[in-house]
């Protein structure tokens, strides 16, 4: 259609009045020559013509017009008036399509602000998490190495380790337990962040044959590996203890062997109330400085005692030497300095003590001083 009645000028001739008048047009009685209302040459006879714009009171949207009026020789005014309602018409049409439009586009972009809003969020709150996580686990560690500095005895130090672990970390539970190098089997010595009654119930032991050998303490020591159970629910090494571990809000444990001179000596096991809590980027590296700095602790502390027990006695007969006789005769003697007590000492001789070393050798002769001593 297009094609045949050919493209009129927007604003040219009576389509350009339309425009500038918004107002509709109503011409009878014409010659049929299109040019005269400045359409093409090529558009069909017109003798009578009817349009108007298509505008609301801020946007011009185009025209709309009719010729020819089919069994009539023109237009009257009530079709003129139907034609400037079908124009105002479209006009909201064309309106309420700008408007939905532009909602939808406002819509695309608050959804997009919203969006980018939310992942700021989530990440200023994930910052947030990391940097409580790395505070807390800055505390944790400064707890531990200041417990080594100041603390000289195993136990203490264990049970130490476990009041800032609970205190100053995200833990629900810490215990913590030292291994007999006889029987292989473990006591605990050191608990926090729950009922002290519960750790009665805890057993564990470096032995493989033991019936509960696949508890994580027990595979930690044995095997001297770091044991993580995410989900004590779902652990079944776990079946006797677990109902009262769920009661009290436990839902995750890990057990970490504290090393010294390649033997598994003692274990600390923690505890969380979060399913995964071990699994959390970050969290392992600070369990295992953790443990690290434990097992040093307890290999100074090993040391240490290992100095103070060659110091004060003999190495051969296990006996208390010259320099614990001072010391303890000094004690003595200043106790009773001032007072009515008195002190004395007793001197024993072995006789032919030194032909029985001679004769029989020192580890005979050490063997007698212990009989003695013990009666």
């Amino acid at each position: 259609t297009l094609a045949l009645i050919g493209r009129p000028a927007p604003r040219g001739g009576i389509l350009g009045m339309l425009l500038d008048s918004r107002a509709p047009h109503l011409i009878n009685g014409l010659d049929g020559d299109p040019q005269v209302l400045g359409l093409p040459s090529t558009h069909p006879p017109v003798h009578s013509f009817l349009g108007v714009a298509i505008a609301s009171s801020e946007r011009i949207y185009g025209w709309i017009y009719v010729a020819d009026k089919l069994g009539a020789l023109g237009f009257d005014e009530t079709e003129k008036q139907a034609a400037a309602t079908i124009a105002a018409q479209m006009a909201v049409a064309y309106e309420n399509l700008i408007l939905y439009d532009e909602i939808q586009r406002n819509h695309s972009q608050l959804q997009a602000e919203v969006a980018e809003r939310r992942h700021v969020l989530e990440q200023l709150q994930e910052s947030d998490t990391r940097l409580r996580q790395l505070a807390g686990n800055y505390a944790v560690l400064s707890g531990i190495n200041s417990a080594i500095a100041r603390i000289h005895d195993r136990d203490e130090l264990l049970q130490e380790a476990c009041r800032v672990v609970v205190t100053q970390g995200a833990f629900s539970l810490a215990w913590a337990g030292v291994v007999d190098p006889g029987t292989l089997d473990g006591k605990v010595v050191g608990w926090f962040g729950d009922e002290p009654a519960l750790a009665e119930k805890i057993r564990f032991t470096a032995r493989a044959d033991a019936p509960v050998s696949a508890l994580p303490a027990d595979v930690a020591v044995r095997e001297q590996m770091q044991v993580i159970c995410d989900d004590i629910g779902g652990e079944p090494a776990l079946a006797a203890l677990k109902a009262e571990l769920l009661a009290r809000g436990h839902r995750s444990v890990a057990a970490f062997p504290l090393i010294v001179e390649e033997r598994a000596v003692a274990v600390i096991v923690l505890f969380a109330n979060e399913i995964g809590f071990f699994a959390q980027d970050g969290r392992m590296g600070l369990l295992e400085e953790l443990a690290g700095d434990l097992s040093f602790g307890l290999q100074f502390i090993d040391k240490e005692d290992r100095l103070n027990y060659l110091a004060y006695y003999d190495a051969f007969t296990g006996l208390p030497n010259s320099m614990l006789f001072q010391d303890r005769l000094t004690q003595h003697l200043l106790a009773t300095s001032g007072s009515d007590d008195l002190a004395a000492v007793i001197v024993i001789d072995l006789a032919h003590f030194a032909q029985l070393n001679d004769a029989m050798g020192r580890h005979v002769g050490d063997a007698v001083l212990k009989m003695v001593a013990q009666r």
